[in-house]
C-alpha cells in the first residue's frame, strides 16, 4: 500500500493534481501540486462555489451539482468518473 507521500510524489511526477470535498461542510481542499498546475487563484467567493464555477470543467458542472445534492439528500454512495 502506498503512503500519502508516495502517492503524491507519483501523481506530481505525472502532472496530476487532485481535490477532495468534505460532504458535510462543502469544504474543498486540493493537493499542493494543484496550485502548480492552475496557479494560486485569489478566491473571493465560497471555495465550493469557486471550485464549481472556475475549476470544474463546464461540461461537468450541472451533473456534479445534481449528483452532489442527491448524495446529500439520500445519503447513498455513488461513483462518477
Amino acid at each position: 500500500m502506498l503512503s500519502d507521500l508516495q502517492l503524491n510524489s507519483i501523481l506530481e511526477d505525472f502532472d496530476i493534481a487532485y481535490w477532495k470535498v468534505n460532504l458535510f461542510s462543502k469544504e474543498i481542499t486540493w493537493s499542493e501540486h494543484f496550485n502548480a498546475l492552475v496557479g494560486n487563484p485569489e478566491i473571493r467567493e465560497d471555495r465550493f462555489e469557486f471550485f464549481i464555477n472556475q475549476i470544474l470543467h463546464a461540461d461537468y458542472r450541472y451533473d456534479f451539482r445534481i449528483h452532489f445534492e442527491e448524495l446529500l439528500k439520500k445519503n447513498e454512495p455513488f461513483s462518477f468518473e
